[in-house]
């Protein structure tokens, strides 16, 4: 029952789900998944990619080829031949997936280049392309070397001396002169065994005689009798007498009737020449006390020497250039500034040994390069200090204007002594010096008194010291050109240039280069352009005139 003013009743509705705590991590866990996919086809193309690698070969052909060239190349600027450098073959090698290429050298060296300095100039240029260059023993004459790359022998190169001019055969002597000679000396031999009182028994060097027939020698054969004595018994011996095999066929005969008892005459003939004479007669004492006459033959007179002026000096030739035909055109190429080793000297001194090597004194390695260079053949020069026209350096052992004479003498002789065994002297700078006829002068006794010549290096165009030289009968010569003031190669290839053709003109020139990088590196170079040019690189010596 409903009680009354009750409101209607309410139905319950139910509650709303609340929102679940929990995430999905479904995309995650697909990104995550592809994620790994990919880093394992990545690990797995890696690992695919280094079996791969591993499994092929590495290939060295085109560096050992490259290596190969540049080895040629590296003779050829030295100064060698291109025909004097033989390649053989180049042979494919395989070996721990490595593959390269391997091949042989034989090189001619020429005579002007050093073979060790070549060597060395080798070893250098190589290993500045990481190739090692490792020498191996010595044997006689030739020097090998083995080219590696990468732990691999890519070459061997052999360098090979020039083999010594064949000494020329002695001509053949002629049948009738040999036998000639064994009868002069049976002759000899008899009559110093024989009883007969002899004072003197001589045989003379071979006389060539003209002959139609064959070449014809005399020899002569001279006893002289000390005492009176039976020369016909001596001719009855001479009868018996057992000559060597082979000279039966000379025919004896007398040479001249006697003139007296004690002398006789023979001769021994083939084909009309006198192959063979012997002479007896009295010594001077006997023929003097006898009243005897001396009728043998007296030894030829030696041309009486004559003094002052060499002969022959008026009729010398012209200096060289001096006309054509005449003898080429000659360069001295001086080298300044040695002393302080490297490189660049090593270059040097494997270049040809007619360069002239100036040094200076008292440098690190002045002393030992001198010896060095003068072992290989080169010409020395001490090069002087001398004080130039400003005050911003000065050299050790540098000679001045405001020094006595005394003192310039000195330290000449010891800057001289410093360089042992040069051969002449140069100045480094020295405008100042150069100028000064008095300091010339007292420099120049030192060289005069040691007899070596002088270069004027021409520092400065007021220099007086080539014509006080001169004046003063030291042997000199003035430098024509500056091979290397200008650094640039093509500024050394212009001046080399310019020095030729001074030398095409005057016959001769003298040339200044200097121990520095630029010039060492192309001297091989210039010096087959001279060569070329049919031009004779000489020792500066041979230049410098009284």
């Amino acid at each position: 029952m409903e009680h009354a003013g009750a409101g209607p009743a309410r139905s319950q509705e139910p509650e709303a789900p609340q929102p679940s705590e929990s995430r999905d991590f479904r995309p995650w866990i697909r990104l995550l998944t592809g994620f790994a996919l990919t880093l394992a086809g990545a690990v797995g193309a890696f690992v695919f990619t280094s079996l791969y690698l591993e499994s092929r070969p590495l290939d060295l052909r085109g560096e050992a080829d490259a290596l190969h060239a540049e080895l040629r190349h590296s003779l050829l600027d030295a100064g060698v031949p291109s025909e004097s450098i033989q390649g053989y073959e180049t042979e494919n090698l395989a070996s721990d997936n490595i593959v390269w290429r391997y091949t042989e050298f034989d090189v001619a060296v020429p005579e002007r280049l050093n073979l060790d300095g070549l060597g060395r100039v080798l070893v250098r240029n190589m290993t500045l392309r990481n190739a090692a260059v490792l020498p191996e023993d010595e044997a006689g004459d030739i020097r090998t070397y083995r080219l590696a790359y990468a732990g691999r022998d890519i070459a061997e190169v052999r360098l090979h001396a020039p083999p010594p001019p064949p000494e020329p055969e002695p001509e053949p002597e002629p049948e009738h002169a040999r036998l000639a000679g064994d009868l002069a000396a049976a002759l000899v031999e008899w009559l110093e065994t024989s009883e007969v009182p002899l004072s003197a028994i001589e045989q003379w060097e071979p006389e060539p005689l003209d002959a139609e027939i064959e070449p014809c020698q005399r020899r002569r054969v001279v006893a002289e009798l000390a005492e009176p004595a039976d020369l016909d018994e001596l001719e009855q011996q001479l009868d018996e007498l057992e000559l060597p095999l082979g000279v039966n066929g000379f025919e004896r005969e007398p040479l001249a009737e006697p003139v007296h008892a004690y002398h006789r005459a023979y001769v021994w003939r083939v084909n009309d020449c006198p192959w063979v004479e012997l002479h007896i007669a009295p010594d001077a004492e006997l023929a003097e006390r006898e009243g005897l006459e001396r009728p043998a033959p007296q030894p030829p007179e030696e041309p009486e020497e004559e003094f002052g002026e060499e002969p022959g000096l008026e009729e010398e030739e012209p200096a060289a250039g001096a006309e054509a035909g005449d003898e080429p055109p000659r360069i001295g190429i001086i080298v300044d500034d040695g002393g302080y080793g490297g490189e660049r000297t090593e270059y040097i001194l494997a270049a040809d040994a007619a360069l002239t090597l100036a040094i200076l004194p008292y440098t690190p390695a002045g002393s030992e390069l001198a010896e060095r260079a003068r072992d290989k053949g080169f010409e020395v020069m001490l090069h002087m200090p001398m004080e130039a026209g400003n005050e911003n350096v000065i050299y050790p052992g540098e000679i001045r204007t405001d020094m006595d004479a005394e003192e310039i003498a000195e330290l000449t002789r010891r800057a001289l002594a410093d360089i042992s065994g040069a051969d002449g002297v140069n100045n480094h700078t020295g405008s100042a010096f150069t100028e000064d006829e008095d300091a010339m002068r007292a420099f120049l006794d030192v060289l005069r008194e040691e007899e070596l010549y002088f270069v004027d290096s021409v520092t400065s165009p007021e220099s007086i010291a080539y014509d006080t030289a001169v004046e003063m009968g030291v042997p000199a010569i003035r430098r024509n050109v500056f091979l290397d003031h200008d650094r640039d190669e093509e500024a050394i290839r212009g001046a080399f240039e310019e020095l030729m053709d001074y030398a095409t003109e005057e016959g001769k020139a003298v040339g200044i280069g200097h121990f520095q990088t630029a010039f060492a590196d192309i001297i091989g170079e210039l010096l087959l352009l001279l060569e070329e040019e049919g031009i004779e690189l000489v020792p500066v010596s041979e230049l410098v005139a009284p």
